[in-house]
């Protein structure tokens, strides 16, 4: 078990974070930059956009609607690295979500050639 400023590793707080490195919220506040696995999913859009709340859910990082509403209320969403509270959100391509360890980049569904 390793501790960090006298706190133990084992039970640190999520904080929204990007890339492979990032700072984790220690239970005293601080912060503390360690290695942690970020599942990154990449999701063809079929359209112009896709709700916030569906999008939770087509990626399966949630069970139900009311799950992505619920993580959504409480600010446990990320759009482009801002807590998004808005349930409807319209994500384009270009965009990300993150919630819990995940990443989610949108991405426009290619031409198909004719």
């Amino acid at each position: 078990m390793n501790d960090v400023h006298g706190v133990s590793s084992l039970f640190p707080l999520a904080a929204p974070r990007t890339g492979a490195w990032g700072p984790r919220l220690l239970h005293n506040g601080r912060h503390s930059f360690q290695e942690y696995p970020m599942q990154i999913l990449e999701f063809d859009l079929d359209g112009e956009y896709v709700e916030l709340k569906q999008l939770l859910k087509l990626t399966d990082l949630v069970s139900s609607g009311g799950e992505a509403k619920m993580a959504i209320s409480e600010g446990l969403v990320l759009v482009d690295g801002a807590v998004e509270l808005r349930k409807a959100c319209k994500i384009r391509a270009g965009q990300q979500v993150e919630f819990n360890d995940s990443v989610i980049r949108v991405l426009a569904l290619p031409p198909e050639a004719g």
